[in-house]
């Protein structure tokens, strides 16, 4: 009798603890962990595309919806996975990171989910005129983690963007070490890497343009230095290539040009050495001719042949 009792009690405490616990990890876990961006538990898939994106389709027939990625990987499987064709149709993966870089169409019937850190950029931007929040997707702690915000255009974007473009033309100094030797480098504007990337000897890094197309690199040496040719990694991109070198006897500079089209082979070998030119200057340009004005030209390893 006491036996049967005590198994009883064991089993009603053990059962009890047991709820408590569950209960305990699903109103309280979400709680545990706070990095609830990219880097931590990439939470809001739920919350965004079973939840607010459907309610936001439904009750405003007009609106198409740009969703930012940058809070997961792999956003984009979101939409095959949460939404139908008809819905996919109305939705798109896109951040205001875009719209604030350039001019992009824009219209009131635009409607974006975006981070709380975006929404800070937008709201003190002075590319907009308007930035009109009309909700918001909190996180299991109570704090915004996405706005879901309309946006217009100030009416001077068009004299804001022409002044930034013209910003980012402008080359940028830096010193590099090239073969041992310290050289002045002037460069057109990047998003990624550094200079010191292009020197290491490892095809895995690389520095990548902005935007400029050409991609501009000039190199100035402390001494005279013999140059017969060129070699560069800039992965796979049909490209034509001009180096200009500038003689360290006051002749005239002499140019070489070489177009590549349609090869596999990331690595492009450019030589004159029948005609070597001891220089104090060198002048790169880059030119991806698949893209027009803009391109984004990656570079992962460059040597100047002796």
């Amino acid at each position: 009798m006491f036996t049967g009792l005590a198994s009883w009690g064991v089993f009603l405490i053990l059962g009890v603890s047991s709820l408590l616990l569950l209960r305990t990890a699903l109103v309280e876990g979400p709680l545990w962990f706070r990095d609830y961006g990219l880097y931590g538990m990439q939470y809001g898939a739920r919350q965004i595309f079973a939840q607010a994106v459907p309610d936001i389709l439904r009750q405003h027939p007009d609106t198409q919806v740009l969703i930012t990625s940058t809070w997961a990987n792999g956003t984009d499987n979101f939409l095959q996975f949460f939404l139908d064709e008809e819905q996919r149709s109305r939705v798109r993966m896109d951040g205001v990171e875009a719209y604030l870089f350039k001019k992009l169409p824009l219209t009131t019937d635009m409607l974006f989910i975006m981070t709380a850190s975006e929404y800070g950029k937008a709201a003190s931007s002075p590319k907009f005129q308007q930035v009109l929040e009309e909700g918001q997707i909190l996180y299991p702690e109570g704090t915004p983690g996405f706005y879901l915000v309309r946006l217009e255009y100030a009416a001077d974007i068009d004299a804001i963007f022409k002044a930034e473009k013209e910003a980012r033309r402008q080359l940028v100094d830096a010193v590099v070490t090239v073969d041992g030797e310290p050289v002045q480098l002037r460069f057109s504007q990047i998003d990624m890497g550094a200079p010191e990337l292009m020197f290491d000897n490892d095809h895995f890094t690389l520095m990548r343009g902005l935007e400029a197309n050409p991609y501009i690199l000039e190199f100035a040496f402390q001494q005279p230095r013999l140059v017969s040719g060129l070699e560069v990694d800039f992965g796979l991109v049909d490209i034509t290539l001009t180096v200009t070198l500038y003689p360290a006897d006051g002749s005239p500079e002499v140019t070489h040009t070489l177009t590549r089209r349609a090869v596999t082979d990331p690595q492009v070998l450019m030589g004159w050495e029948d005609d070597p030119v001891e220089a104090t200057r060198v002048r790169i340009e880059i030119l991806n001719v698949l893209s027009g004005e803009t391109a984004n030209i990656h570079i992962r390893e460059l040597k100047l042949l002796p």
